[in-house]
């Protein structure tokens, strides 16, 4: 009986491994490949449309939060717990994307309202609209759904590819100041290319394809979700509610300079992200098992990220002034300091 046990407990932690690797993949092709254009992006652009770009990008990812409502962790649990269950799997993946539809058509009203009457968004509709996309790519956004069955490979793999063409096409497109419209919507369509890749291999791989539900089962995933929406979106919002406030109380200089000090700190939180998704599907499993294992592997393993995260916080604070030189240039010397 403890062979068995060990054995299932060694396949967990394999898998947890895994994981890992993948989300750390995927985390580079998210954050650490497109900061290649940045130095590039920082010369061509100007710090005013640069922070121009980050602000509309900012403002719609504000949005996209709403759009996700909490499925990037409620629907994780709820497919690693029923996986085995097709019929449950496939509840779960279309409530989700239902959900989430209605709510990206809710703040889109919204969003137009403010279009219309905020003077930072009308004078500059384009930039913000092509920023906008991205909340309706984010229904077919369906890391959660591969997240949920540990099977991360074939979401990582294509978001390197895709983020790889996103990086050439920043260097093609862009080669002006005057192109600077393109950053967003280029940004946007490599996330619509990647939710329609996803959708055909969860179909391909999985089985699983998107149903119609009844309106009892889609209510029932929305009153799930809502405590893990206010979670998220309180653990999300500040990555861009900085550059959000920013934009409406001081110019798009100072935007570009807090959004250039950003660029340089996402690929290192990049680094950690995964270690923290990669181990919810295993604890979400080990807690109906043994709730005191979970919570016992829990403290460990959050007492070893918050170290290396600490020394590398430490490291990043000490050579500020060098890696913005370097990386970004002598216009950007205030992102030292930010």
């Amino acid at each position: 009986m403890e062979i068995k046990q060990s054995s299932i407990v060694y396949k967990g932690k394999k898998k947890l491994f895994k994981n890992w690797y993948y989300l750390t993949v995927l985390q580079i092709a998210q954050f650490v490949i497109p900061f290649i254009p940045i130095p590039y992006l920082v010369r061509v652009l100007s710090p005013e449309k640069f922070g121009l770009t980050a602000f509309a990008i900012a403002f719609a990812q504000l949005f996209a939060i709403f759009a996700d409502y909490g499925f990037s962790y409620s629907a994780v649990k709820g497919i690693a717990v029923f996986k085995k269950d097709a019929d449950k799997v496939c509840e779960i993946f279309s409530c989700a994307i239902i959900i989430k539809a209605v709510m990206a058509a809710a703040v889109t009203c919204v969003f137009g309202a403010c279009l219309f009457l905020i003077p930072q968004l009308s004078h500059e509709k384009t930039v913000f609209v092509f920023a906008f996309l991205m909340v309706y790519a984010d229904i077919f956004f369906t890391l959660w759904f591969f997240q949920g069955y540990e099977k991360m490979k074939y979401f990582a793999w294509l978001t390197v590819i895709l983020q790889t063409l996103y990086v050439l096409g920043i260097f093609i497109f862009v080669k002006s100041e005057s192109d600077y419209i393109y950053v967003p919507l280029l940004d946007a369509l490599c996330y619509f290319i990647i939710g329609a890749a996803s959708l055909a291999i969860i179909r391909k791989k999985f089985g699983v394809c998107f149903k119609l539900q009844p309106l009892n089962k889609i209510k029932f995933h929305f009153k799930r979700s809502w405590h893990y929406f206010i979670s998220d979106f309180a653990s999300n919002a500040y990555s861009c509610v900085g550059v959000f406030v920013l934009g409406f109380i001081a110019n798009n200089a100072a935007v570009g300079y807090y959004r250039a000090a950003l660029s340089v700190l996402f690929p290192l939180k990049a680094i950690f992200e995964p270690v923290v998704q990669a181990a919810y599907p295993y604890m979400s499993r080990l807690a109906v098992n043994s709730k005191t294992q979970a919570l016992h592997f829990l403290k460990t393993y959050s007492a070893l990220v918050a170290g290396a995260a600490f020394c590398a916080s430490c490291l990043l604070f000490l050579s500020s002034e060098y890696i913005v030189a370097l990386f970004l240039g002598a216009d950007y010397a205030p992102s030292a300091v930010i």
